[in-house]
């Protein structure tokens, strides 16, 4: 029981994979932190302030 919960807990880290799988594990995490790296990067680009929407419009 108590080993159920640890993997619960790591999120299955900690099992030992056949060498392909642990090359698909590692590229799919890396896209999913170039995802997650695009959609903070986008995120902060929509942001801005009231007086940046300002300068914008008068400079439009």
């Amino acid at each position: 029981m108590s080993k159920e919960k640890e993997m619960h807990e790591t999120g299955w880290a900690n099992i030992e994979l056949p060498p392909h799988l642990k090359k698909a594990r590692v590229e799919q995490e890396r896209l999913n932190q170039e995802n997650k790296d695009k959609y903070t990067t986008e995120k902060d680009l929509k942001f801005m302030t009231a007086e940046e929407y300002m300068k914008q419009d008068l400079e439009d």
